[in-house]
């Protein structure tokens, strides 16, 4: 069974690094927001490529006269043109996606880096209070058995 004192909690010891603590986390979560929102279009572009590579396979052709194949095949151009765009917005995401992951992995390698430093902080903390609490029950020890 732990004895706590009455003066100990449960709450940890500030720092004058929790400020930078804060605002490293709420840096992560706004980057791994905008990798969510990146990764979201990125699969929205992806969906739309294959619809336009859909459209585009399936054969428009009827029997008919040939101004209507014109029409068709330059449709079926134009549907080519598409899926060239498509292919083109689909891997212009992927690169802002991998640049929102290396953004997010900064941020959170910064916030490991600073919630480290913190919790060394908070350690120091605790032992100088403990060293001081022993060197205070020490004097009190002294004072008591030479006038006692």
């Amino acid at each position: 069974m732990t004895v706590k004192r009455a003066d100990e909690s449960a709450v940890p010891e500030k720092t004058r690094l929790d400020p930078v603590v804060g605002i490293r986390e709420r840096v992560a979560e706004a980057m791994e927001r905008e990798l969510a929102a990146a990764q979201r279009e990125a699969l929205r572009k992806e969906e739309e490529l294959q619809a336009s590579r859909a459209r585009a396979a399936k054969d428009h052709r009827k029997s008919g006269d040939a101004a209507e194949w014109q029409l068709v095949e330059a449709g079926h151009t134009r549907a080519l043109q598409i899926i060239r765009v498509n292919e083109q917005q689909v891997r212009t995401q992927a690169t802002v996606v991998e640049k929102a992951r290396a953004k997010t992995q900064s941020a959170q390698m910064a916030l490991e880096v600073v919630k480290r430093a913190a919790d060394r902080k908070r350690v120091e903390q605790v032992q100088a209070r403990a060293k001081q609490d022993a060197k205070q029950l020490d004097q009190i020890a002294t004072l008591l058995f030479s006038h006692g």
